[in-house]
């Protein structure tokens, strides 16, 4: 039986260790992304097995209704076993994955719920199939696919695609009395206080998760330290009118949690975009060279290596749509390199 409770700032060395060992790129496994979106999501953690489980859900009728996240603890492929061990009834409840699942089954149904996982991704489904033939369900999650870009896409907006962003960029610079700098525990009330006023001019009185998005970024601004997070923010006139927060989630990519800009500001959105993302990279003085036979080489051939050497990261997460259509019309247009599948695991 596994012993789930409440997620803490003290368990985030613990989590990030188990997280790290998973290298997902998914944004539904890091710490902070737990943690911020606790109270909303009712998250509950515990450890079997030395995996990581997480459980949410609402309460209907103060009946506590858990979904489940595939376990993380080791990477997928060090999870997949051998034909012998599939097919000898024996040896499948030793399979470490599949004992801390079943570990799960047993939760959800002293619950006395259906057994449902969800943001289920598609090498996870691959393997639970396996495990389990014929056991589940599965239904593509599209509202909840994390975006995923080329890094150097959004630093450097290159190419005819990403000319009407650059426009945007450079009349935000055209703006007299404007600033970048880093977030840091100095500031970061006023990024708060900046997001206060976002609410009242967006209306998050009268949208649930909008309410509930601010919380998030109140809880986020709150921990920044703790939470080892990194953001920017930019000034016009003294006053933040746009800011950003994020973090390496695993191994070659980097989670933008937050972004917040005043719409009416002609282009501070994607301003803050990619000053964020170039004043994190290794080298956040490196510029593209000017022919474009050389820019090409860079972008898209042998020398990638060495232009992903500079920046630090080779993809940018930027979260889900949330079925939300204006917001999915926005994200497609800084042109995503593929969109990261998710998927609602049943028992049957």
């Amino acid at each position: 039986m596994i012993d789930f409770k409440e997620i803490e700032i003290k368990d985030k060395e613990r989590i990030d260790s188990l997280l790290k060992r998973a290298d997902y790129n998914s944004a539904d496994y890091c710490f902070t992304t737990l943690y911020i979106w606790k109270a909303f999501f009712k998250i509950k953690i515990g450890y079997c097995d030395n995996f990581l489980v997480i459980k949410f859900g609402p309460s209907v009728f103060n009946h506590y209704v858990p979904s489940y996240l595939f376990p993380a603890g080791m990477r997928i492929s060090e999870m997949q076993i051998s034909e012998k061990a599939k097919n000898i009834d024996g040896m499948q409840a030793d399979i470490p994955i599949k004992k801390v699942i079943n570990e799960l089954i047993q939760d959800a149904h002293q619950n006395r719920v259906p057994f449902t996982m969800q943001y289920v991704l598609k090498e996870q489904v691959d393997l639970l199939d396996k495990l389990y033939p014929g056991k589940f369900s599965f239904s593509e999650d599209r509202d909840n696919f994390d975006y995923i870009y080329n890094s150097y896409d959004l630093i450097f907006l290159h190419g005819k695609k990403f000319q009407g962003k650059r426009n945007h960029v450079t009349r935000f610079k055209a703006l007299t009395g404007w600033s970048y700098e880093k977030i840091d525990s100095k500031n970061a009330h006023e990024c708060y206080e900046m997001n206060k006023e976002w609410c009242r001019r967006y209306g998050c009185i009268y949208d649930t998760l909008k309410e509930d998005e601010s919380c998030a970024v109140y809880c986020a601004l709150s921990n920044f330290n703790k939470l080892k997070l990194k953001g920017g923010l930019l000034r016009l006139d003294g006053r933040v009118v746009a800011f950003t927060i994020g973090e390496m989630i695993n191994s070659d990519t980097l989670i933008v949690h937050i972004e917040k800009a005043f719409s009416d500001i002609n282009g501070a959105y994607p301003a803050i975009s990619t000053m964020f993302l170039r004043s994190v990279m290794n080298n956040p003085n490196f510029v593209l060279p000017t022919e474009q036979d050389n820019i090409a080489e860079l972008l898209e051939g042998s020398k990638q290596d060495f232009l992903l050497q500079q920046i630090g990261f080779k993809y940018v997460n930027r979260e889900d749509d949330a079925g939300n259509e204006g917001l999915r019309a926005a994200k497609m247009q800084y042109h995503p390199a593929f969109l990261l599948e998710k998927y609602c695991v049943k028992e049957n």
